[in-house]
């Protein structure tokens, strides 16, 4: 039913607002807010999808949901990657003090 919201397979989920799911319809890719838009809040997990058109009760959907990765919100992404780096600044430039240096073996 057009405007309807369909629940996606039991255990499937994603967060609104990171344009995370791909839909297709018998085959056909379906475009988000054109086909189809995401339900839900933003920042909460969602189970269910709103189709834009009206598709027969036999239809078969295909859903791929891209993994969401340290990322409870739209937004916070950025603020993670941010800490990332500097973790990786610090190891970067703490490798001097815990270098390993090696001896030329005198050749036989």
């Amino acid at each position: 039913m057009k405007g309807a919201c369909s629940p996606l397979p039991e255990g499937c989920g994603y967060y609104p607002g990171h344009h995370a799911v791909r839909l297709s319809w018998d085959g056909l890719a379906c475009h988000q807010n054109r086909q189809w838009e995401e339900a839900g809040e933003k920042g909460a997990l969602s189970h269910v999808v709103r189709l834009l058109f009206a598709a027969p009760a036999d239809s078969d959907f295909e859903v791929n949901i891209a993994a969401h990765v340290d990322v409870p919100e739209a937004g916070a992404g950025a603020s993670i990657l941010e800490e990332r780096l500097t973790r990786m600044e610090n190891t970067i430039s703490d490798l001097s003090s815990r270098a390993v240096s090696y001896a030329e073996l005198p050749q036989a």
